[in-house]
């Protein structure tokens, strides 16, 4: 039996072995999903601080609207 235990004990070797490239692959993939999670945070904050800037900006467009065309009245009232 010393051949059968010698076949057992380079399987354990081999199993572990395995085991520290599971562990290895799994640190890697943790870090990467750490990494992608933080990058679609990042991506939503930025999207949400666009759609502020669109709004505020269709915010000033509308008064600027709203201005030129108490202007063009003011002046059609002056006018005639």
């Amino acid at each position: 039996m010393p051949g059968g235990q010698v076949l057992l004990c380079e399987a354990r070797k081999g199993e572990a072995a395995m085991s520290a490239k599971d562990k290895y692959s799994r640190q890697r993939l943790l870090g990467e999903y750490r990494n992608l999670i933080h990058s679609v945070n990042r991506n939503r904050l930025a999207a949400e601080e666009i759609q502020l800037e669109k709004t505020e900006d269709e915010g000033e467009l509308a008064t600027l609207h709203q201005n030129i065309r108490i202007a063009a009245t003011f002046r059609g009232a002056v006018s005639a």
